[in-house]
């Protein structure tokens, strides 16, 4: 059981991901949909995780799942 409620719970629920990630998530979206290459689509992803991981590190806690995958990437030998 996570946050208190069973896995069976969400089941058909859709959540919109700005109330999860917040409001800069849609503008990110945003930014995604009109990135002309694949270099433009990773730059603005590349930047919210930098400030994610700066966030986390500062005290404020930043989603979890995303930060630890981006200290997975940027680890030496990372996957």
């Amino acid at each position: 059981m996570a946050f208190d409620a069973s896995m069976s719970d969400p089941a058909d629920t859709v959540v919109d991901p700005v109330d999860v990630l917040g409001p800069g998530f849609r503008e990110l979206t945003e930014t995604l949909q009109v990135a002309p290459d694949r270099p433009g689509r990773f730059a603005p992803v590349d930047s919210v995780l930098v400030r994610w991981t700066r966030s986390a590190r500062l005290g404020r806690s930043p989603v979890g799942a995303p930060l630890g995958a981006w200290d997975l990437l940027v680890a030496p030998r990372g996957p």
